[in-house]
């Protein structure tokens, strides 16, 4: 009796202490002011005036940091102007405007808005960041509530299945229970998640961080369109959506939503699996009809291919390149409506579900209907990009490869978004409407934001590198088609980027800052012009405007770095790296560059120290083991420098520059047998190296002896 009594005021005195124990933490913790802001917006005073700037940890709250992507640097008065006209976009990377937020849709909306009402303050802050979803896009929506907002657009469904919570993610395997998936997300704002994650990371030996590798990290989650998971996928984006509306309603803004446009005609599905039914001799048979069709449509007799390939669906319809080709064979035949049948099919068959398929955007579209009562508009952005497509089947003229725009998509989605905002714009703002003023165009608005032609040099080449280089397109049909087509876009601007073609455009930039002095990105722009001019110094002086307007830009810091250094001026690129990482602690660029300039300096420690932490973060890894071994080297540490060769070559087993340096560093220890080994696993990699041939003949001449 005595012991059951006793039990039960333990458990009393369990309930009732234990959550003023975490109580007391949670309140420890954040007057210490440990760890990390969990709000996108922070309160700094820039030129005199309170503003919200952004806080580039934020996503750390739902990804490990080393993943962690951030938003593009943004700044906006705490207090609005009277005369302002807030607008934020929500979304992920599409709405960013990836890979260059400077030309997103809602800079180009806000040319327009200004362009249109030249006596109103349009604010457009967009607020979406690569590799988020809807369950992260409503906790941005709750706090943009309090930011005196007028007007939300959404541009969202992309990453529902990749990104946090999704059925085909790699960040965290909740998928379904949207009350446990919120439960989560609302405990990791607290002090003590951001503990308790730390202490996890302390005490787990993990030698192999997870760090962003692009898309290619998902290959091994790949997701049918049969999954259940993607039921409970659809319920939670339609849920989130929901409460996104009402985190606008509850601040007073009005909301747009938009349905995904995606890349049909010319982006061929990332990866392709057969249906889970499918018996070794049906998968047999239908490979055989398969190459069949393959063999006719290389041989353009696009009649016949189609024959094999109607066969090959008859066995398993859910192969997306099957459809992929289904279609390219229809529009060759230019009969484009089962083209556009085809190409939607392998959309949605695509097991790399990166783009938004039909359900996405039904859901979007019923909620905006069902909702119009309630101050809920739509725009349909997948029917307008197939309306302004040629045979009504979206391509490259509008995207950059699967979802990202160009600037011509930036430009329609803007358009499409400006034509709604107009209908639903207050009075007070349409009074100040300029009438008679068109809306700019297209050219005019890329000049207003300095689009030139070696911007579009630039995305080209980004892109011919991602086409041949970066897995899932490399894995994808036809890129030897894109790789081409991309190489003639180069071809065709090359006259357009010569140094005298360039020189030109300086009147431009001066014009285009002038026009919008206090734009951030149109100074960032003209700095990078300045740098492929050679103007270092007149460049640094731009960048610095930067960071005036935006001091959290961490990528300014580290351009301003480089640009030290292009001047030989290291001590003042070793001043600016370490800004950049006291800005954002897991810029592995700016460590791996304190590294080499402090082993430039001879100052051993420093740079064993830096080389160690850019390893830590997972990035350069075979480029930094290199030099961690060669600078362990000169300090007469051998035995640690044979160490990190090792390390590197574990962890990076095919680089042919760690196995070779291993080699040379062996070989002049006078361990031949080792050095041997070394350089023939550097021949196996590079077989054609003439210089390992070289040594390799030379070692085993003398070991012959």
């Amino acid at each position: 009796m005595t012991t059951g009594r006793r039990l039960w005021i333990f458990r009393i005195l369990a309930i009732l202490i234990l959550p003023v124990a975490l109580l007391l933490l949670e309140a420890g913790l954040r007057i210490i002011d440990y760890g990390f802001p969990t709000e996108l917006a922070l309160k700094e005073t820039i030129k005199g005036r309170e503003t919200y700037t952004n806080n580039d940890k934020y996503a750390w709250r739902f990804f490990p940091p080393t993943i962690a992507r951030t938003a593009y640097p943004f700044s906006f008065p705490v207090d609005k102007d009277d005369n302002a006209y807030r607008i934020f976009v929500l979304g992920g990377s599409a709405a960013a405007g990836t890979p260059d937020g400077a030309f997103s849709f809602g800079r180009i909306l806000e040319t327009m808005l200004t362009e249109k009402y030249d006596q109103i303050k349009f604010e457009v802050i967009t607020l979406a960041m690569p590799a988020i979803n809807s369950h992260v896009v409503l906790e941005i929506a709750k706090e943009c509530a309090d930011y005196q907002p007028d007007l939300f657009l959404v541009y969202l469904g992309n990453n529902e299945v990749v990104g946090p919570y999704g059925a085909g993610t790699v960040f965290t395997p909740i998928s379904g229970n949207l009350a446990l998936i919120r439960f989560g997300i609302a405990f990791k704002r607290t002090k003590i998640a951001q503990l308790y994650t730390n202490l996890i990371a302390y005490f787990r030996d993990d030698n192999n961080p997870q760090t962003w590798r692009g898309m290619s990290m998902f290959l091994e989650n790949q997701v049918r369109a049969s999954n259940p998971n993607l039921a409970e996928v659809y319920e939670n984006f339609r849920e989130n959506l929901e409460d996104i509306q009402n985190s606008a309603k509850d601040g007073g803004a009005k909301i747009i939503f938009s349905t995904v446009a995606s890349n049909l005609k010319d982006s061929p599905p990332f990866a392709s699996l057969h249906k889970k039914q499918l018996t070794d001799s049906q998968k047999a048979e239908w490979d055989k009809i398969y190459k069949q069709g393959i063999n006719y449509e290389e041989n353009s007799d696009y009649s016949k291919a189609l024959d094999f390939y109607l066969k090959a669906s008859l066995i398993d319809t859910e192969y997306a390149d099957l459809h992929f080709r289904m279609g390219k064979c229809y529009e060759r035949l230019g009969a484009y409506k089962k083209s556009i049948e085809h190409y939607s099919l392998a959309r949605r068959f695509d097991t790399l579900r990166f783009r938004a398929d039909n359900s996405i955007n039904e859901i979007i579209r019923d909620l905006a209907n069902q909702k119009k009562e309630q101050g809920v508009f739509l725009i349909d952005a997948e029917k307008e990009f197939s309306e302004n497509s040629p045979n009504g089947m979206p391509g490259d003229s509008l995207f950059y490869e699967h979802v990202h725009m160009n600037f011509s998509g930036n430009y329609l989605l803007a358009k499409t978004f400006y034509e709604k905002i107009e209908e639903i714009l207050p009075e007070w703002v349409r009074e100040e409407k300029l009438s008679d003023t068109p809306l700019p165009r297209k050219d005019v608005c890329a000049e207003m934001l300095a689009y030139f032609d070696h911007e579009k040099q630039r995305f080209a080449n980004l892109y011919l590198l991602k086409f041949q280089k970066e897995a899932p397109f490399t894995n994808q049909l036809y890129s030897r088609e894109r790789i081409k087509q991309l190489r003639q876009q180069l071809m065709a601007l090359s006259d357009n980027v010569k140094p005298a073609a360039l020189k030109s455009l300086d009147p431009q930039y001066r014009s285009a800052i002038e026009s919008n002095p206090l734009d951030w990105w149109l100074h960032w722009k003209y700095g990078e012009y300045l740098e492929q001019l050679g103007q270092n110094k007149a460049a640094i002086k731009k960048l610095q405007s930067v960071l005036e307007m935006v001091p959290n830009n961490y990528l300014a810091y580290g351009r301003i770095a480089g640009l030290h250094f292009k001047e030989r001026d290291v001590n003042k690129a070793i001043e600016y790296y370490s800004k950049a990482i006291e800005s954002y602690p897991i810029y592995t660029e700016a460590y791996l560059n304190l590294g080499i300039f402090h082993h430039g300096l001879k100052q051993y420690d420093k740079a064993v120290y830096y080389y160690k932490e850019t390893i830590r973060l997972g990035l350069y890894l075979a480029e930094t083991y290199n030099k961690l071994a060669v600078v362990l080297h000169e300090q007469g540490e051998s035995k640690a420098a044979i160490e990190a060769f090792n390390e590197g070559i574990t962890r990076v087993p095919n680089n042919f520059k760690l196995n070779y340096n291993f080699g040379v560093m062996l070989l002049q220890q006078k361990q031949h047998d080792a050095a041997m080994t070394a350089f023939r696993r550097a021949l196996a990699i590079d077989p054609n190296s003439e210089k390992t041939k070289k040594i390799l003949k030379s070692l085993e001449l003398n070991l012959s002896r």
